[in-house]
């Protein structure tokens, strides 16, 4: 499998909205993957980099309450 990043599918999409979803010249035939099925590799890349990185997706906020500063 091809170590594809989001950047990759972002600019996928972007050229799959524009163009045809199959083309035929001289008796070749060139189909295009499905937007939804873009649109999901590009959701399963996304995740999968959210959880890779020291927070897992979640961000972390400490909390001070405004009577404990002083």
């Amino acid at each position: 499998m091809a170590n594809l990043s989001t950047t990759d599918i972002d600019s996928a999409l972007a050229a799959a909205v524009q163009a045809p979803k199959s083309v035929e010249v001289d008796g070749v035939k060139q189909q295009a993957h499905s937007l939804n099925e873009m649109i999901a590799a590009h959701k399963y890349l996304t995740k999968c980099a959210a959880s890779a990185s020291p927070n897992k997706g979640l961000s972390f906020r400490r909390l001070v309450a405004p009577s404990a500063i002083g």
